[in-house]
């Protein structure tokens, strides 16, 4: 039976449309026994490693990627923005323990750890060049619920190559430890304990999973990709000699009858995908005029990617299209999509001679500029999301998503210039410090132009020839010395504006290069005015002065201002790119609207918030305040100044502020109405990094200041003081406690109508805002947020997707009272007891927002424990955490 099967699969091999990749040599061949655990949560493995030394010198040692061993720990740089988008509940780590390595004949061998991910092999002997090695791996890998191209979510495994014990590549230097993956051969016999099956997709082969081993073999591929899940829905369509095959998990609708109404909240991304992929195929073979004979893509959780090119298949997230349906949306996905389509396309011809250290980074590179050549013929035209969006960018959240984003499949998005994954949490990625092809590919286009760049293109795609001696046919640029700039990543760089001048018939810029001044690329500079004038510096050195003719010192005189360059900060507190523009204008952003209800007299109160902000200033902002509520009305500003060490894009750590905060003070039975002012002076220190998630971190505040009050004959003069701690502390995977403590007082003649209030958002949830007031308050709240469910995907009119609801357990005290020598006196005293819960959603289907919905009731009334019988209480609903 075995037997048979092996011979099945043999066959399907050589018959099948992505056979010709065997014709690569391979670095290794691994033969493996491999189990899955019940739960999905174990790889349990026993794998033969059979290797030559392809080296002119003698070998003692051999180095072993142990990939899984680089997720054991959490990434540098992962904070609480991209940890939702990485695990489902919090860091979950993974592994893969080296139980025994040993020869064939069953002698043990001694290992040692080099750096994360990789084990170095003592061999018995040494082995001379053209010698055969062969080494036996007892291991298991523990699989971490994580989303990527490394993890399971839920039941759904995806093992997108590092699974395998497998040696580094080879040259005649001997093992390149820190390179991309070579070619690996490889025959598996895979099993699942338990009684259920598993459907799966490895490197494109369609498999079943159960009790009995199936055997899978492969020749020449970079790496083995597999995707296990329970079952798959299969959709397929073909156009024009194109044929896509999908398998996903996603429920399409069912199609509208010619006399059925439309029904706006239904979505069908699987056929967006399917349209999408047939597009961009026939566009690649009206370009090249072959390809594959069909295209597999098989849907994953990968959160952080649309898609991935895997041997044999394309993975796409299982996110993807799941957007508002404008178009102007959804064609950031498609060319996101594109992209991965034109890799694999790219991997069925035949192989082009690129050295291992350029394999992946000149695929990518021509599979950008494939999908944008798409792009431009589908749309006339390329788009970010700083043009979709820039009609409403006087809208706070708006800004936000710009200014500081915080959006899934962020580098999608913006089409930044080099949007290698930082974590460098995946197998083509975590032996190496070498970048995706974005940055040599949009480095190139500044330098050479579209043009240029489509016919390298063509002709390495056309003439099977590496991508350099395409180059090297359409430039005379020493394309290798330009592009080693690079190679490992961005360099740190910052441009600074340092001087305009005027000069006749136009103005004089002198510009500086600060950091690493060995970069040598295109910097345009512009003079935006009546129209937009450039001039480009395009030479070494640290400093350059250019002219703009036509300009006037009035213009805006702006470096790169289409963002094509990589900047960095050197490590200072500011924006890379503040030191770049000569004006910086002061802009008005609406923050939001909101209102409560008085649930005794009914009136409801609202209230107004805005800000003033420049471009790329973090240094300086206004925030805005107007409000109506029962007793008064007006208006506040407050002016901060950011100082300390950055937390967020567009923040720093510590802040001060000054404030005026005006007011009418309505009449109130017999008290005629009057006028009053606060000025306020403020600290902060703030290390929360999330807007919407926070798992850890703090803010401390305090304010103080004076207090004036006009009402009739009456003039009052006071004081305020206000000190405020909220703290985040994670105590397991998914449950963080939260909790809070504030303390104000007054001094002085203080109007009723300025006084603390004892419940609201603010205060004791379960009471409400207007039942007391007092002159001093001490007010703490606890919370116990805890997961309830994870990975949905429900939709609301295709406007907003709730992705996680979080169950929020909480306590409020306050003790408000007119005198501070009462303030522990239980006269004063407040409480209620509450559940609420948060939801997690997408408006649009990018911008992470959190809907708060609590309900208290309360438990203590003026220091009695007064517990309604019916459990009546307060509702309370807030954009956002309630802190």
């Amino acid at each position: 039976m075995v037997c048979a099967l092996a011979l099945a699969f043999m066959a399907h091999l050589s018959a099948g449309s992505w056979a010709h990749a065997a014709e690569q040599v391979a670095d290794c061949r691994v033969e493996a026994r491999l189990s899955f655990s019940e739960s999905l949560s174990t790889l349990y493995g026993e794998a033969s490693v059979h290797l030559v030394n392809q080296g002119v010198n003698p070998i003692k040692e051999v180095p072993i990627y142990i990939f899984p061993r680089r997720l054991a720990s959490i990434p540098p740089g992962l904070d609480d923005v991209v940890m939702p988008r990485v695990y489902p509940d919090g860091f979950d780590p993974g592994d893969l323990v080296v139980e025994t390595v040993r020869t064939p004949e069953g002698a043990e061998l001694t290992t040692n750890t080099g750096w994360p991910g990789l084990l170095r092999v003592t061999l018995p002997q040494v082995a001379a060049p053209g010698e055969r090695v062969s080494l036996v791996v007892r291991y298991r890998v523990v699989i971490p619920e994580r989303y990527g191209p490394f993890g399971r979510v839920g039941d759904r495994v995806t093992l997108d190559g590092g699974f395998l014990p497998r040696s580094a590549p080879q040259t005649a230097d001997g093992f390149q430890e820190r390179s991309p993956p070579g070619r690996i051969d490889f025959a598996l016999s895979l099993r699942v304990e338990g009684e259920g099956t598993l459907r799966g997709f490895i490197n494109g082969r369609d498999v079943r999973l159960r009790g009995e081993p199936v055997l899978v073999r492969g020749q020449g591929e970079d790496r083995v990709s597999l995707v296990l899940a329970p079952s798959f829905r299969e959709s397929s369509s073909s156009s024009k000699g194109a044929k896509v095959r999908y398998a996903h998990h996603r429920a399409r609708p069912t199609p509208a009858g010619p006399d059925d109404l439309t029904d706006l909240a239904s979505i069908d991304p699987p056929g967006q995908t399917l349209r999408t992929t047939l597009d961009v195929l026939s566009f690649l073979r009206r370009q090249f005029g072959q390809g594959p004979e069909e295209l597999l893509i098989v849907e994953a959780p990968l959160r952080r990617d649309i898609a991935i090119s895997a041997p044999g298949m394309l993975l796409i997230s299982d996110r993807a299209f799941e957007l508002s349906p404008m178009e102007r949306f959804l064609r950031i996905h498609r060319v996101a999509l594109a992209r991965g389509i034109a890799s694999s396309y790219l991997r069925t011809l035949e192989p082009l001679q690129e050295t291992l250290e350029r394999r992946d980074r000149a695929r990518d590179f021509m599979a950008i500029h494939l999908s944008e050549r798409w792009e431009q013929l589908r749309y006339g035209g390329q788009v970010g999301i700083r043009e979709i969006l820039g009609p409403g960018r006087f809208i706070a959240a708006v800004e936000d998503v710009i200014r500081s984003p915080q959006i899934p499949f962020q580098s999608t998005w913006f089409r930044i210039v080099d949007d290698t994954d930082r974590l460098r949490d995946r197998f083509t990625l975590f032996s190496h410090a070498h970048s995706n092809g974005r940055i040599w590919r949009e480095k190139l286009l500044d330098k050479l132009g579209p043009d240029v760049l489509d016919g390298v293109v063509d002709r390495a795609v056309r003439g099977r020839i590496s991508l350099f001696t395409a180059l090297s046919f359409e430039t005379q640029l020493d394309v290798p010395a330009f592009l080693a700039q690079w190679s490992e990543g961005a360099p740190e760089v910052n441009y600074r504006l340092v001087n305009v001048r005027a000069i006749a018939n136009g103005v004089e810029v002198e510009v500086a290069r600060e950091g690493e001044s060995r970069v040598t690329e295109p910097v345009v500079i512009a003079a935006i005015g009546d129209r937009r004038r450039v001039a480009t510096w395009d030479a070494p050195g640290e400093r350059a002065t250019v002219q703009i003719s036509g300009a006037t010192i009035s213009d805006e005189i702006v470096i790169d201002p289409d963002f094509r360059l990589i900047e960095s900060d050197l490590g200072q507190s500011v924006n890379a790119r503040f030191d770049n523009k000569s004006h910086h204008r002061w802009r008005a952003l609406l923050r939001g609207f909101g209102f409560d209800v008085n649930s005794a007299t009914g009136r409801v109160n609202t209230a107004f918030a805005g800000s003033l902000i420049r471009s790329d200033d973090i240094r300086s902002s206004v925030s805005l305040r107007a409000y109506d509520r029962e007793r008064t009305a007006g208006a506040q500003a407050l002016w901060w100044r950011g100082f300390g060490p950055k937390i967020r894009a567009s923040q720093r750590r510590f802040s001060l502020g000054a404030g005026l905060g005006v007011s009418w003070l309505k009449p109130e039975e017999n008290t005629a109405d009057g006028f009053g002012a606060v000025l306020s002076l403020s600290a902060t220190d703030s290390t929360t990094v999330s807007s919407t998630a926070p798992r850890s971190g703090h803010l401390y505040s305090l304010s103080a200041g004076p207090v004036f009050a006009v009402r009739g004959a009456e003039t009052t003069y006071g004081a305020f003081g206000i000190a405020g701690a909220r703290g985040l502390l994670p105590l397991a995977r998914s449950h963080v406690l939260a909790g809070r403590a504030q303390v104000g007082l007054h001094w002085g003649d203080v109007l009723d109508a300025q006084q603390w209030p004892a419940g609201g958002v603010n205060g004791v949830r379960a009471i409400d805002p207007y039942a007391a007031r007092g002159r001093h308050r001490i007010f703490g709240s606890l919370e116990w947020r805890h997961r309830l469910f994870r990975d949905l995907t429900w939709s609301f009119l295709n406007l907003s997707w709730i992705e996680s609801v979080d169950g929020v357990l909480f306590s409020d005290m306050a003790s408000v009272t007119d005198n501070m020598s009462d303030l522990a006196s239980q006269d004063g005293l407040f409480g209620g007891l509450g559940y609420g819960v948060r939801v997690h959603h997408r408006i649009a289907g990018f911008k992470p927002m959190v809907l708060s919905i609590d309900y208290g009731v309360p438990v203590l009334n003026r220091g009695a424990y007064s517990l309604p019988a019916t459990l009546s209480g307060s509702l309370v609903v807030a954009v956002g955490q309630v802190f």
